[in-house]
């Protein structure tokens, strides 16, 4: 949710955005793991599991496979399909996954 608030209420360009996001995400995720790191919820061998792969495939995408992907993908008649509109859709499935599959759970 928060790419889509970055580029449809404050304006700013996919791109940034996801670093933004990442940013806001990831700040969120540190101060709920203190709240339950301080409550003894946290598994630490289960967390690591998680964070360094995360932060591995962030890095490569963000460094090795979004400066290589050209700002216009293809053209077809009129209709040019760019890499922000790219990050947009790329963003867009699995928000639309989850609104299914809610609400196939309230059926």
């Amino acid at each position: 949710m928060t790419v889509p608030i970055l580029v449809y209420l404050f304006k700013v360009n996919p791109e940034k955005a996801t670093s933004y996001s990442l940013f806001i995400v990831g700040l969120t995720a540190l101060f709920g793991s203190y709240n339950h790191y301080k409550m003894g919820n946290l598994i630490f061998k289960s967390a690591l599991y998680f964070a360094l792969p995360s932060i591995f495939f962030i890095l490569v995408i963000r460094e090795v496979i979004f400066p290589n992907i050209a700002s216009n993908l293809f053209s077809v008649a009129s209709y040019t399909l760019s890499k922000d509109l790219l990050i947009m859709i790329v963003f867009s499935i699995p928000m639309i996954i989850a609104a299914v599959s809610d609400f196939n759970i309230l059926k």
